[in-house]
């Protein structure tokens, strides 16, 4: 099996973070550079794996790089762009429909990884099989349209999550232990979208104040709508000693510890 293990690619990418982020507080910004493009290869290399388990691991990934990127006071040109090509939802949704693809394929009877290819396995093998397999492809269909959603707040996982749970029937043991993990993909997968968003619009805040460091900056001040949520607003507060940038609201959290939706940016001081 050449499958990476992504455990511990994911591990190996957050010590390049703490790498990174050492050589930003050392002031060694080539190194610092450096790590950040290794860490990004690395990822890479996640975002190709067209797999499920692969996706949500990218998206562990881009929420690293959101909270670091963050934090660099002068950080290396072109990273917003990178970021914007990153669409975490449509990814999700990509990732669903293989899953499910490979899941109806296990439905042909002798097809590679078919669990009741044994003939000694019976009938019943099959019929089980068979109404499992159409159980888990119908949440994966349900997620994936759960993706939808025009606004992040309907994402909240509760009650999607305890009615999906509670449409399984008790025999379908597989489907009942991967399907809760599962759930809350789409609200990750938004929240990792905002959170991008918002470190673009760091990133190309902290380039305006690098630039232009007196009176007001044509395009940071008042509210401005999201692009992933056109119902969310940005707002921008610019103060004489630099820049808020925070979401109009609160949205709910995808993880344990997310990354704050409010950053505060200084202005550099001036070239004497």
């Amino acid at each position: 099996d050449t499958t990476p293990n992504l455990l511990n690619l994911l591990r190996l990418h957050r010590l390049l973070m703490v790498k990174a982020a050492r050589s930003e507080v050392a002031a060694d910004q080539a190194a610092r550079d450096q790590t950040l493009e290794a860490a990004w290869a690395l990822s890479e290399s996640v975002a190709a794996d067209p797999r499920l388990i692969a996706n949500l691991i990218h998206l562990a990934l881009l929420r690293d790089f959101s909270g670091l990127l963050r934090a660099l006071e002068s950080p290396p040109a072109g990273w917003a762009d990178r970021l914007a090509e990153r669409t975490p939802r449509e990814a999700l949704r990509q990732a669903l429909h293989l899953e499910s693809w490979h899941a109806v394929r296990l439905m042909s009877p002798g097809a590679e990884g078919d669990p009741c290819r044994d003939r000694r396995a019976g009938w019943h093998c099959r019929y089980l099989v068979r109404h499992a397999i159409a159980d888990t492809v119908g949440v994966f269909d349900r997620v994936s349209r759960h993706l939808d959603e025009a606004n992040i707040r309907d994402l909240d996982v509760g009650d999607f999550m305890d009615r999906e749970v509670e449409s399984l029937p008790r025999w379908n043991v597989f489907a009942r232990m991967l399907i809760p993990n599962l759930l809350d993909a789409p609200l990750k997968a938004a929240r990792t979208e905002v959170d991008l968003e918002l470190t673009r619009r760091v990133l190309e805040a902290r380039k305006a104040l690098a630039s232009d460091f007196q009176g007001d900056l044509p395009g940071l001040s008042g509210p401005q709508s999201s692009e992933a949520f056109p119902d969310l607003a940005w707002v921008y507060e610019l103060q004489p000693d630099g820049l808020t940038i925070r979401a109009g609201e609160d949205l709910p959290a995808a993880a344990e510890s997310p990354l704050p939706l409010k950053v505060v940016l200084a202005r550099p001081p001036a070239e004497s």
